[in-house]
């Protein structure tokens, strides 16, 4: 449909044009007939672009490209051309939303091209940069994307080689899929979904299946996708593989396990063993009181039962302090292999604080 104006609207529309928007006009061969303030503003040339060519705009990487001669060729036909173009300006690049109009004589010939412009640069680095962090991403984290209801849309490579899955194999399936069947019919699983619908964001270490029916261990981050509404459209979740880190950490763990289990049946056996000398013990020192009594009755015929008696409290008392060293060591060890105990779960807090400070580091 086009716009009924009058000659005096139409100039004043092409005015509201002229002050809001960078305009520059080109003959059919694309030298430059005349510009706006608007346009040398944005490019920071002066009046010394009339007669240059529109090529002095084109980014130095396209200025071979064949697809700026067709570009040309099709606005010479009277075609429009409107869109996103990287411009060089005097100083810099810019990116630039523009139309190409153009300007048709009575036969139908152009005989001029129009092109009003909008400097878009700073949301385009913007865009781009995001464009480039996302790229990062994908490169360094696996990446599943979502519908609000849990069913794949998509995941890239490194996802589906943690998984083992190809990418036609899960696309259209829930993400149910990744857990066993227990979790998956758990009220915790049904309300992880519902927090995601509501926009809530998870972020936690998760266990999930492979397609080999083998678990594996991922740092993962839930994120809620919002229309303008704010109402959940999808979901993105970007992780990293962390099955080796708590392989190893369970692996830490059961020696350590072991090792003070070990340790404590050892002691254990010292202790039996010290409970068994402490019994020779107190029979010992009975024996020697038995000698005493028997060489008093005596008188002098039972000095030798008083020498024997005299050696056997001798080693009554050796051995009594045998006895209290090796009681005295088991205490000492079972207190030792609480602090090695200690220690380790101190170690095992640091490794994971280690692994999760690896993780939160850019790769």
């Amino acid at each position: 449909m086009e716009l009924s104006l009058s000659q005096a609207e139409q100039s004043a529309l092409f005015a509201a044009f002229a002050q809001s928007r960078a305009i520059v006009v080109f003959d059919p061969n694309g030298t430059i007939v005349s510009a706006n303030d608007q346009f040398m503003a944005i490019t920071g040339y002066g009046s010394e672009i009339i007669g240059e060519r529109h090529s002095m705009f084109v980014h130095p990487d396209d200025q071979l490209d064949a697809a700026h001669d067709q570009f040309w060729t099709r606005l010479r036909q009277g075609c429009v051309h409107s869109g996103e173009f990287r411009r060089m300006g005097r100083h810099c690049e810019l990116w630039l939303s523009a139309i190409y109009v153009p300007i048709l004589d009575d036969d139908k010939k152009v005989i001029k091209i129009i092109k009003i412009a909008h400097d878009i640069t700073a949301e385009k680095r913007i865009a781009i940069e995001a464009e480039n962090q996302i790229r990062a991403i994908n490169r360094s984290h696996a990446v599943i994307e979502f519908d609000a209801r849990g069913y794949i849309t998509h995941a890239n490579d490194n996802f589906l080689n943690i998984t083992g899955y190809r990418l036609n194999e899960i696309v259209g399936k829930h993400h149910h899929i990744f857990l066993s069947a227990d979790d998956a019919k758990s009220d915790d699983y049904r309300q992880f979904w519902e927090g995601l619908c509501q926009g809530r964001h998870y972020e936690a270490e998760f266990k999930r299946i492979g397609k080999d029916g083998k678990p594996f261990w991922i740092r993962g981050a839930y994120n809620p996708i919002l229309d303008s509404g704010g109402r959940t459209t999808g979901v993105i979740k970007y992780a990293l593989d962390i099955t080796e880190d708590i392989k190893r950490i369970q692996a830490h763990e059961e020696a350590g396990a072991a090792g003070k289990a070990l340790l404590h049946n050892i002691l254990d056996q010292v202790g039996s063993v010290a409970g068994d000398i402490d019994a020779i013990t107190r029979q010992t020192r009975l024996l020697a009181l038995n000698a005493r009594i028997e060489a008093a009755r005596v008188g002098d015929a039972g000095r030798s039962f008083s020498i024997v008696a005299s050696e056997i409290a001798g080693l009554s008392g050796r051995t009594a302090e045998a006895t209290n060293h090796i009681a005295k060591l088991t205490t000492d060890g079972r207190r030792q292999s609480r602090q090695v105990g200690s220690l380790f779960v101190a170690a095992r807090e640091q490794d994971s604080e280690a692994m999760l400070a690896l993780r939160a580091t850019p790769r």
